[in-house]
């Protein structure tokens, strides 16, 4: 497509352009002008093309959004190539997403001074995007400010995700634990056959293990010490791979309660020594 002439000349292949469509051109003041625009273009226009013909770029698109047009425009003359940008445009209390682009319509004589601006609207895309964003903060408010700690790990058994309650717990911040094997949480004792278990899980039909079977393990912390944990995990399908998450809870404080009362079953408390009953 040539888009030589005016309105007129061209309007018919701008309306063969399945998206809202215009064509602009840049005076020797550098500013540009609407040369032409199809129907769908009045979308962005809020009005029809033809009142807006001649006028400068200032006048015709939102003056919010004009100095960032003008700015990709000066570049996708200058560049000889094409741009593309996110524009945001508010009409009648409706806001409206649009991916423009801009591409350099070159002259008989090799220089461009004309450029096609094609636009897409994006709204759908974008209010999908902010409303899984919403989620995705929700989600992660109730991961954060959960008593227990959740650890998701990969298919390779490398941590994806690690809350505010498993970095108090392990003593290791979640930037640090993240992209690291789960393994490293174990004691070395226990690190040989763990990936053996967790791999069995992974390819049981079991997709989790309920809280009245939650198994007793012993967690590593940073500085080296161990403590004894309950853990509850599930699995799901991502794809063609899997990730699981482990329910952490720390039950040093049940363990040592645990001991003391054996002591005091078995322990006479004058003598120290051992009781009948032991």
């Amino acid at each position: 497509m040539i888009f030589t002439g005016n309105h007129t000349d061209i309007i018919s292949q701008l309306e063969a352009i399945g998206t809202a469509a215009a064509i602009w051109e840049q005076g020797n003041a550098g500013q540009f002008s609407f040369v032409s625009g199809n129907t769908s273009y009045e979308e962005i226009l809020d009005t029809k093309v033809s009142t807006q013909i001649g006028n400068n770029l200032q006048s015709v698109l939102p003056r919010y959004v004009a100095p960032a047009v003008l700015n990709a425009m000066n570049g996708c003359i200058n560049d000889h190539a094409s741009w593309e940008e996110e524009v945001i445009i508010e009409r009648h209390g409706l806001t409206r997403w649009w991916r423009f682009i801009y591409s350099p319509l070159v002259t008989l004589s090799g220089q461009p001074q004309r450029l096609l601006n094609t636009c897409i609207d994006i709204t759908e895309k974008k209010l999908l995007e902010k409303d899984l964003e919403t989620s995705m903060k929700r989600f992660e408010a109730v991961i954060n400010s959960a008593y227990d700690g959740i650890i998701t790990i990969d298919n390779d058994q490398n941590i994806k995700m690690f809350n505010k309650a498993a970095s108090e717990m392990f003593g290791i911040p979640a930037g640090e634990a993240v992209g690291k094997p789960l393994k490293d949480l174990l004691p070395q004792r226990y690190r040989p056959n763990h990936e053996g278990y967790v791999a069995g899980f992974n390819e049981s039909p079991i997709m989790s293990r309920s809280m009245h079977t939650r198994a007793s393990v012993t967690g590593l912390r940073q500085d080296g010490s161990e403590f004894p944990l309950e853990i509850t995990i599930s699995k799901i399908r991502v794809g063609q791979t899997s990730e699981m998450t482990a329910v952490l809870r720390d039950i040093s404080e049940r363990a040592q309660l645990i001991n003391e009362l054996r002591d005091a079953a078995f322990v006479d408390p004058l003598t120290g020594i051992f009781n009948r009953r032991h």
